[in-house]
């Protein structure tokens, strides 16, 4: 083992992080029992922390021990390490991406993955002709200089995800509250002082502390979620109107109306209104994206807020989510169909009471249900 090297310290570092993470995925596991997309990398990202804090921990042990044993654990556990840096990142990315609906382009998809491949592939390499890190006769493990590049790309990962968040942030305004810092200052904090204080457990514990308060921040914003959908819940314009008190913020509010709920519900039962509301939702979801936020008011009502005054882009927002239930329709099994009428009005935080625009959006949307009903009518002689 090399000097400077405190195993008992390094231990217990390790040992609060799997205590941290295992601890966090056993509160949490109600979460991953839930269909949303942000789940799986959750759960990935735990995971993979909590075995990477046991890896660490060995990688240490077996340092410099004689034996095959020790070397073949040495070299996997390091292994494993430098590619769960690149593993994690992508979680992280996939999962920041799922929770704040950003689209993300499909070459910077492929940008991600292709770094990853590349690394995975040295590392392979490096089992063979050691090049990205050493293990000497000794069993000692040895840093080469990509050490830094790898460094490098975990920066990188780091930042690209807190990029698309702050993109997403400006393009949703102040619908979009996700706490980012709390994933990323931990995890840069830990890659600093590990990479300038060799012999010491930083990266790992640092990130478990990082992923629970991510998880955190998630627990709070469930104060605000409707339980069934995922989305908003109606606490959340409370929660805009108070947070955003005496600031001017112009948004476009939405409503939205499932045409024919109570038919769905007294025709083919509840559990087919409940599958009807949740489609529903992600297809709103899935049109808005970063422009604003998705609210179940009450029932089959929903709200959508708009970061925009451009028409263009509320008319768009209004034909994807159409176009996403027509979709819907022709590709699923279900004996209920969806549709929605839709109503619009221009929303000043600064000035409008929630009740005074609930009143106008909600007028707008039913005078839109008996026109697209007065259609139809004139539409069947």
């Amino acid at each position: 083992m090399g000097e400077g090297i405190n195993l008992t310290a390094i231990i217990i570092a390790d040992l609060m992080g799997v205590i941290l993470t295992g601890v966090t995925l056993a509160g949490c596991s109600w979460r991953f029992r839930q269909r949303v997309p942000e789940s799986r990398p959750l759960l990935y990202l735990i995971v993979f922390v909590l075995l990477s804090c046991v890896a660490d921990t060995v990688s240490f042990i077996f340092d410099g021990k004689p034996g095959t044993l020790a070397r073949i654990a040495v070299i996997a556990s390091n292994t494993w390490l430098y590619e769960m840096n690149m593993v994690t990142g992508l979680c992280w990315i996939s999962f920041l991406s799922a929770h704040l609906h950003i689209r993300v382009a499909k070459a910077h998809i492929l940008l991600l993955f292709g770094i990853s491949a590349v690394c995975t592939v040295m590392l392979t390499v490096n089992l063979f002709v050691p090049f990205v890190f050493s293990v000497d006769s000794g069993n000692v493990y040895h840093r080469t200089g990509l050490f830094a590049l790898y460094l490098i790309l975990d920066f990188i990962f780091l930042a690209d995800g807190f990029v698309l968040y702050l993109l997403a942030r400006k393009k949703g305004g102040i619908l979009s509250f996700f706490p980012v810092w709390l994933f990323v200052v931990p995890v840069a904090l830990g890659m600093i002082i590990q990479s300038r204080n060799y012999g010491i457990s930083a990266i790992w514990p640092f990130i478990s502390i990082s992923v629970s308060g991510m998880i955190i921040g998630l627990q709070n914003e469930q104060v605000f979620r409707d339980q069934l959908t995922g989305l908003y819940s109606r606490f959340y314009l409370d929660y805009l109107k108070r947070r955003n008190h005496g600031k001017r913020m112009v948004l476009t509010a939405m409503m939205l109306d499932l045409d024919g709920f109570k038919t769905i519900n007294d025709r083919y039962g509840h559990k087919a209104g409940d599958e009807a509301l949740i489609a529903a939702a992600e297809i709103m979801n899935s049109s808005v994206g970063t422009l604003g936020s998705v609210i179940r008011y009450a029932g089959d009502e929903f709200i959508i807020l708009l970061n925009t005054r451009d028409q263009d882009q509320i008319d768009r927002c209004i034909a994807d989510i159409r176009g996403g239930m027509e979709e819907y329709n022709r590709t699923t099994d279900k004996t209920f169909r969806l549709s929605v009428s839709v109503g619009t009005c221009p929303l000043d935080m600064a000035k409008d009471s929630v009740d005074d625009f609930l009143s106008t959006v909600d007028r707008r949307m039913y005078e839109g249900k008996r026109s697209s009903v007065s259609s139809d009518t004139h539409a069947s002689f």
